[in-house]
């Protein structure tokens, strides 16, 4: 099959241009897509429309990598017996070392994922 001579004139009149923006692709790492890539032509003096960057980065087939972000789900595996309510939302304790509360906090970082879990007694010393 034979490309329409408009493509032809389309692809000799952006050669530089797809030049261009293949090696700001690849200098970033893969990771810009065409609006940060047309911000950065810009930044150097260039006018290209987004549709012509987006034309040239799918015929080069200048994809970006995107982790997808997997859904929190927190069943486990089989649910435990519930636990008895000792505390009867009363949060005073007369002395120290009587009721302590807890709770877990999951945060994500580069490195994987890290837990908090501080530790609070309930006695506040005013009385």
């Amino acid at each position: 099959m034979f490309a329409p001579k408009r493509c032809l004139k389309k692809a000799e009149k952006h050669k530089d241009d797809c030049q261009i923006i293949t090696t700001i692709f690849h200098n970033n790492k893969e990771r810009y897509g065409y609006r940060r890539i047309k911000v950065v032509l810009n930044r150097e003096g260039y006018i290209l429309s987004e549709k012509v960057i987006r034309r040239i980065m799918r015929e080069n087939r200048l994809l970006v990598k995107v982790r997808s972000a997997r859904r929190y789900c927190s069943y486990k595996g089989e649910i435990s017996p519930e636990v008895p309510n000792v505390i009867q939302r009363n949060f005073r304790a007369d002395k120290p070392n009587q009721k302590w509360l807890t709770d877990v906090t999951e945060f994500s970082i580069p490195d994987g994922k890290v837990y908090l879990s501080p530790i609070i007694d309930c006695y506040d010393g005013c009385r």
